[in-house]
């Protein structure tokens, strides 16, 4: 796993004649490429995906990179946690770390919002 800043991406849903980008299943994909600072001018390409569809120019992502003969590939960690998962659970931590501060100050535990807990 590497960590690379990002100096350009581009990014591919046809190919040179402009055919749409289809893949061995008949579904339409992305090519992604990039520059880093880290790699200088040499480009590091891979797939679009959810966990690369935000990246921009500056960001640090993390990624593995794989030589491909004269090529640089990159491949994203996948996670099986969705993004709205993953909110509902930063918000139940900042709800604890709230009634934990006030637990700590001697004050009364504060009333739960259980507004938007998933369940």
């Amino acid at each position: 796993m590497e960590k690379l800043t990002i100096t350009k991406i581009v990014r591919y849903t046809t190919n040179k004649e402009g055919e749409k980008l289809i893949n061995r299943n008949g579904k339409p994909y992305e090519r992604v490429y990039i520059t880093t600072e880290e790699k200088g001018d040499k480009w590091i390409s891979g797939f679009g995906s959810r966990s690369n569809q935000e990246w921009k120019e500056g960001d640090v992502v993390e990624v593995n990179v794989v030589q491909n003969g004269e090529y640089l590939n990159f491949e994203t960690p996948r996670s099986s946690v969705s993004p709205q998962a993953l909110e509902d659970l930063k918000m139940r931590l900042e709800n604890i770390e709230s009634r934990l501060s006030a637990l700590e100050m001697g004050g009364e535990e504060p009333t739960p919002d259980d507004s938007n807990v998933p369940f």
